[in-house]
């Protein structure tokens, strides 16, 4: 996963400054073309409690673009990962 994210954002460059949300163990931070990784908490209850108020702080750095990592596929996030993918304009390439 390191290494696509790593290509995307090399990709994307010359779109400008790319804020990541992330919530597992990818290694982000020096990544070229990011601004900032933001982590959210692994757990259910705790990554919904920060969601929306991590979101606005990605939003306020003024980056090109917000990419983050969809919630895990188990079916209790199902309302989650439904609830990020009709929220937003994605452009979810292989990195979700």
């Amino acid at each position: 996963e390191s290494e696509a994210l790593d290509a995307r954002l090399r990709g994307k460059r010359d779109e400008g400054p790319v804020v990541v949300v992330h919530h597992g163990d990818l290694p982000v931070d020096a990544a070229p073309g990011l601004l900032r990784a933001l982590r959210l908490p692994a757990d259910k209850a705790g990554y919904a409690r920060a969601l929306y108020d991590t979101l606005h702080a990605a939003d306020g750095l003024g980056a090109a673009a917000i990419w983050m990592e969809m919630p895990p596929p188990q079916e209790d996030w199902r309302d989650v990962r439904d609830r990020l993918s009709r929220a937003a304009s994605v452009d979810r390439g292989e990195w979700d």
